[in-house]
């Protein structure tokens, strides 16, 4: 298993500035595992993570970066 940290500066100082609690949840995590000889690769959900803090201009944000993310698994895999 390799869990992969991935960062956007940009999307990151806009979360940490609108709460810097939110930087608890960063950088984004994508994990790639080997499962019954295939590879897996998965993602923590940022929305999901973001969304504890019950504000919904950040969860909106962390919508946008886990769009983001999907799209660049999806391009890779």
């Amino acid at each position: 298993m390799v869990v992969l940290e991935v960062c956007n500066p940009n999307e990151s100082s806009e979360i940490i500035a609108a709460d810097p609690m939110s930087s608890y949840f960063l950088p984004c995590k994508i994990i790639v595992s080997e499962q019954k000889g295939q590879t897996k690769v998965g993602l923590v959900r940022p929305s999901i993570l973001i969304g504890l803090m019950e504000q919904e201009n950040l969860t909106e944000i962390a919508k946008k970066i886990e769009n983001k993310l999907i799209q660049a698994i999806e391009k890779a895999v």
